[in-house]
């Protein structure tokens, strides 16, 4: 049976990238303002077989190398569900390109270097979290592809569907904080 673990990986300092994107959307975009706080994470989406140990061989990799996390500058997390887990209400944009090639490199490095047994996928995603003061459920849903899709020179910021997909979500909150 197959299985998904995923990892969100985040800089430990402020994100440069996130604060001039948060404040760039404020003054530049339609409907920026009601935008309270931009977030940003690397997300690495593994497809596995179940029953080869696979998360714990996976959490020594990234514990014992720098493919996915350097611990002198990122914080990370796994989560059998990406969309749950978060601290306070907001909305996921995920954003990956269409041809996803950092997702295959990483592959490609855990099937040919590291020989991961039960690996069949891995794919890699840029994930922003919005959160909003006055907007919650379908009107924050609306109002965050408002601001993330690129649709006009006023219109979206963090998405280009040219070349690249996304999906956006709820996040849903934790009850207790996510390893």
């Amino acid at each position: 049976m197959s299985r998904t673990l995923d990892l969100l990986v985040r800089l430990r300092a402020g994100d440069l990238a996130a604060a001039t994107a948060e404040e760039t959307i404020r003054r530049r975009v339609r409907g920026g303002e009601r935008l309270a706080r931009l977030d940003r994470s690397d997300l690495w989406e593994f497809t596995y077989q179940d029953g080869n140990d696979f998360r714990e061989r996976l959490e020594a990799i990234v514990r014992e190398s720098n493919l996915f996390v350097n611990p002198n500058k990122h914080v990370f997390r796994y989560a059998e569900d990406y969309r749950r887990g978060w601290p306070e209400e907001g909305v996921l944009v995920v954003v990956r390109g269409k041809d996803d090639l950092e997702g295959a490199v990483a592959e490609e490095t855990l099937r040919a270097r590291v020989r991961l047994p039960g690996l069949e996928r891995v794919r890699f995603a840029t994930l922003w979290f919005l959160r909003f003061a006055d907007a919650g459920g379908s009107e924050a849903l609306a109002l965050a592809e408002s601001l993330a899709v690129a649709t006009s020179p006023k219109g979206g910021l963090l998405v280009n569907p040219h070349y690249q997909e996304y999906t956006i979500e709820p996040a849903e909150t934790a009850e207790e904080p996510a390893r």
